[in-house]
């Protein structure tokens, strides 16, 4: 298999938990889904978020320490890297825009 399949699938099933996560930020925090979409993937990018198995289900966890977070962003490096280029083709480009 190769290595866009795989990131492929897995990038599927995180971008659904980071829309469930979107959903409730929107819900709770009085932002728009759209903001906050593309926001918790730059989090996960940055390493602030990190995805962890739960049973049979991915969550969402926050890493605190600037040492968790480094090591984290290093791990998300290239599901994040997927993502920009999935978000830059269906959004003309845009992806990471912070104007």
């Amino acid at each position: 298999m190769s290595e866009d399949g795989s990131l492929s699938r897995t990038f599927v099933l995180a971008d659904r938990v980071f829309r469930e996560f979107a959903e409730m930020t929107a819900a709770n925090d009085g932002v728009t889904f759209e903001e906050a979409y593309p926001a918790t993937w730059q989090l996960y990018e940055l390493g602030h978020l990190k995805l962890v198995g739960a049973g049979d289900r991915l969550n969402v966890r926050a890493c605190i320490t600037q040492a968790e977070r480094r090591a984290a962003a290093k791990q998300n490096r290239p599901l994040a890297a997927y993502w920009r280029a999935v978000f830059a083709a269906s959004a003309g480009g845009t992806a990471g825009s912070t104007e």
